[in-house]
């Protein structure tokens, strides 16, 4: 079934920081572990994180929850949405335990991937708790056009 989430990273791959996680309807962030689940990836300077939804659908917003156990996360200050269709996005993040809301062109695509997630040195801990990709299915123009055509 779908959505399908999975990532480059996974701390120690525990179940509690799995990518899937970030698509489970949990939106407590102000913890980390089995509470509290997130995506919660290793320290690294090449992640991403990907949603893929076996049908196409078109969106127009992207939501998000970042892990908001400070002072022991950290938190990314930039990153990038990329689609399925080529196309990019830059997006400013806040280090806030709020949900923050992302409108984008609409487009429709297959997956949609957090990429190019930017924090400040020393790296430290930082997780998605969160993300919701708002639109509707795809619409066959083509079909609707056959069917009222009979």
């Amino acid at each position: 079934s779908y959505p399908h989430a999975t990532s480059n990273s996974e701390y120690k791959g525990l179940a509690q920081f799995a990518a899937r996680s970030v698509i489970d309807g949990l939106t407590e962030n102000r913890g980390h572990g089995k509470r509290f689940p997130s995506w919660g990836p290793d320290k690294r300077t090449d992640l991403w994180w990907q949603v893929d939804f076996g049908r196409e659908v078109t969106i127009d917003r992207i939501s998000l929850l970042i892990r908001a156990d400070f002072p022991h996360d950290s938190h990314w200050r930039t990153g990038t949405l990329e689609f399925s269709d080529g196309s990019r996005e830059p997006i400013q993040l806040a280090k806030t335990a709020d949900k923050q809301h992302f409108p984008v062109r609409q487009r429709t695509v297959t997956w949609m991937r957090i990429t190019d997630l930017v924090q400040d040195e020393p790296l430290g801990w930082c997780g998605l708790t969160e993300v919701e990709v708002w639109g509707r299915d795809a619409e066959d123009v083509r079909f609707r056009w056959e069917s009222s055509s009979r």
